[in-house]
């Protein structure tokens, strides 16, 4: 019983309009910080063609608790929360810490790179939502990074870790954190 209250409350603070999704509807699904693109899972030419700040806006506006009526603004919330596959935050053609072939490593180098060059002056992607094992690392020559690393003790564990970005130069900031039994 005390379970399905739990998450009874947790669904009434993320649904939309509820004070968690009001809080999170403040931050941007996909932010661009000086020549650093972040999203949460990945981030497809298909989402830059069709516009970042229509994505930002429908997703705010949905977790605010607006009726999302617009057809532009249906599309772009299903491009940014919707499909498993596709979308900016499931996401997950370049979150696999080790690709299967070298031709995967391949075309999602591609794609990244069709994605950073449609973005005036982006160097680099950012995203998280698939925990690295080995930690947060890179590919495709720096230009994504992957920096989920399952801290998270219903997932792994680890201990943090920091991505420093400092003009064109990005490192890896660890600490070794003794882990705390988490009480719930």
């Amino acid at each position: 019983m005390r379970a399905k209250k739990q998450v009874k409350a947790r669904i009434g603070l993320f649904s939309p309009g509820g004070p968690l999704a009001q809080q999170l509807a403040m931050n941007s699904t996909v932010l661009i910080v000086n020549d650093t693109v972040f999203a949460h899972g990945g981030l497809l030419p298909r989402h830059v063609e069709f516009g970042l700040e229509r994505l930002n806006n429908s997703v705010s506006d949905w977790m605010r608790g607006k009726e999302i009526t617009d057809e532009k603004d249906r599309t772009a919330l299903g491009m940014a929360i919707g499909s498993v596959k596709d979308s900016v935050v499931w996401n997950r053609t370049f979150g696999t810490e080790n690709f299967m072939t070298e031709g995967d490593r391949e075309r999602a180098c591609a794609t990244l790179g069709q994605t950073l060059d449609a973005i005036d002056g982006a160097k680099r992607l950012v995203v998280g939502h698939t925990p690295q094992m080995g930690g947060c690392n890179n590919q495709c020559d720096g230009r994504i990074w992957r920096i989920d690393v399952g801290m998270s003790f219903g997932v792994v564990g680890a201990d943090p870790e920091v991505l420093e970005i400092d003009g064109d130069s990005v490192r890896v900031l660890t600490a070794n954190v003794p882990a705390a039994v988490s009480k719930l």
